[in-house]
């Protein structure tokens, strides 16, 4: 995979380059303290959709119900959607202290939340418990699907450590992502494991994946 993401930048390279460095000169000029009401427009943003993740992955093991599954996968599903349940309660308390974030707000253009919410629904109907994927199809599945989203909040969280200036808060985002890199490694060590033919260890996050 990452062969392949290599091999297409490299074809796109001029224009990549580009959208690079406007992208970089972009986000010079929204690099501002959360007390800004840029910074605090583009934080609300990202704390809405942090929050949206969290709320999302807090659920990861309702699925354990219904569904079998290998050693150890109910143990780190539980695990992971433990801390993201806390991670969410931290997010809802802290949204009401000065300067206080809509947490709804989450700035996603019309077609990219109904995108979302179609991908994400498809995604359920193929795990439902009378029809849909099961044993190591499931299982298999269900892991990438976990990489995808903690590959999504793992990044997030580096951008809005980027741009809070609030000490605890700070401290907040970057102990959450340290979690979430954790879970990432976790998580591609069992498909390593169990679901892949050859058991080469991947990048981290901090390394790039």
């Amino acid at each position: 995979m990452a062969a392949n993401r290599f091999a297409t930048s490299m074809m796109l390279f001029p224009k990549g380059l580009l959208f690079l460095l406007s992208f970089w000169l972009l986000g010079c000029q929204e690099h501002s303290p959360s007390g800004d009401v840029s910074g605090k427009a583009v934080l609300e943003n990202g704390y809405a959709q942090l929050y949206e993740l969290t709320s999302t992955l807090k659920g990861a093991d309702t699925i354990l119900n219904f569904k079998a599954s290998t050693d150890g996968f109910g143990d780190l599903v539980n695990e992971l959607a433990t801390d993201q349940a806390s991670m969410a309660e931290y997010l809802e308390s802290m949204a009401k202290d000065e300067p206080m974030y809509d947490l709804a707000n989450t700035g996603y253009p019309e077609i990219s939340k109904r995108t979302w919410n179609s991908a994400k629904t498809d995604r359920l109907l193929s795990y439902s418990p009378f029809f849909g994927r099961t044993d190591d199809n499931f299982e298999r599945t269900y892991l990438l699907s976990l990489t995808n989203a903690l590959t999504q909040q793992y990044h997030l969280l580096e951008v809005m450590s980027d741009l809070e200036r609030e000490k605890e808060r700070l401290l907040m985002l970057r102990e959450f992502q340290s979690d979430v890199g954790r879970y990432y490694d976790e998580v591609v060590s069992k498909l390593n494991r169990q679901h892949f033919k050859e058991n080469m260890p991947g990048p981290s996050l901090k390394e790039g994946a």
